[in-house]
């Protein structure tokens, strides 16, 4: 969202989703003009602008975590189509690929006659997908079967949480949100 109030000198920017009760212009009268306590601009802050602009620095260039070896199950499922029975209404099927020691792994997932390839980060960075809206990924193994996908659209507040459990040839999809 981004809102203008020209007679504040004001310009809102606004990152993230909003409650479905709630618009802009709703968040911007309720809440962002009423905070406004000053007709001046605030004092520079150095000590704030230093730790920000090193906050800001270390958000777009995280640090890989080392790279958990993959269970062997990873090699046995790698390449294989497996249906999504409890259908989230995200896909109806993934493949998962992975690669020994590679800090990514790259998911199929078909959407009716559709497929889309995703990157995802395995080293606890999320690997971004250009997708029509923005698209992280990062996954972790939990258990030797059981990977925890986390699915996070850019500019949204909630990250999608998938257990992807597999067993016998097929995969058990547990859904929540962080």
């Amino acid at each position: 969202m981004i809102g203008v109030v020209p007679e504040e000198n004001l310009l809102v920017i606004v990152t993230g989703a909003l409650a479905d009760d709630q618009s802009p212009d709703d968040l911007l009268r309720k809440y962002v003009l009423p905070a406004i306590q000053a007709d001046d601009a605030l004092p520079p802050n150095t000590e704030a602008t230093t730790r920000l602009t090193s906050a800001v620095a270390a958000a777009a260039h995280p640090a890989p975590t080392m790279l958990p070896l993959l269970p062997p199950i990873a090699q046995k499922i790698s390449g294989k189509t497996f249906p999504v029975i409890e259908n989230i209404g995200l896909f109806d099927a993934l493949i998962p690929h992975f690669t020994a020691a590679s800090a990514t792994a790259t998911f199929t997932f078909i959407i009716g006659s559709d497929t889309v390839d995703l990157t995802v980060g395995l080293d606890g960075v999320y690997a971004i997908n250009e997708t029509q809206v923005p698209l992280a990924l990062r996954a972790s193994w939990k258990t030797d079967n059981s990977l925890l996908l986390e699915w996070q659209w850019i500019g949204d507040t909630q990250t999608l949480l998938l257990l992807l459990t597999f067993n016998n040839g097929s995969v058990d999809v547990q859904s929540g949100t962080r």
